[in-house]
């Protein structure tokens, strides 16, 4: 899926827009399904429908192709923006646990990313 590249100076990561499939999972509730709308080697925004505390702690696992499997991570919830347009919320989280061959993915897909925006300027 194409994506935009952001850098915002507040954050420590290059984030890219992709929207992925995702599913997380409040500690002790149900399982949820939704989609990423960025992602960084230090976390993710996704769509959420509804409305997560701050600073609680979830479980992800995200579809990133052409990964073999879908990545797991603990997150915690950094963010949390309501989208008066279209219902839900945009949550922010950090990975707090993360598998080093899937941070590793991360940081490779964002690097490669980066490599074909910066080729298409020249």
């Amino acid at each position: 899926m194409m994506g935009r590249m952001s850098f915002n100076d507040r954050r420590r990561f290059i984030r890219i827009s992709e929207h992925h499939l995702l599913r997380y999972r409040v500690i002790d509730k149900d399982e949820e399904m939704s989609f990423t709308r960025n992602i960084s080697v230090g976390g993710v925004l996704f769509h959420c429908r509804e409305q997560l505390p701050q600073g609680s702690m979830i479980e992800l696992d995200m579809n990133l192709p052409p990964y073999s499997r879908p990545i797991r991570a603990m997150a915690k919830v950094l963010r949390v923006e309501p989208l008066r347009k279209v219902g839900g919320f945009d949550i922010g989280v950090e990975f707090v646990s993360v598998d080093e061959d899937a941070r590793n993915f991360l940081d490779e897909k964002i690097r490669s990313f980066c490599e074909k925006e910066q080729n298409k300027k020249k």
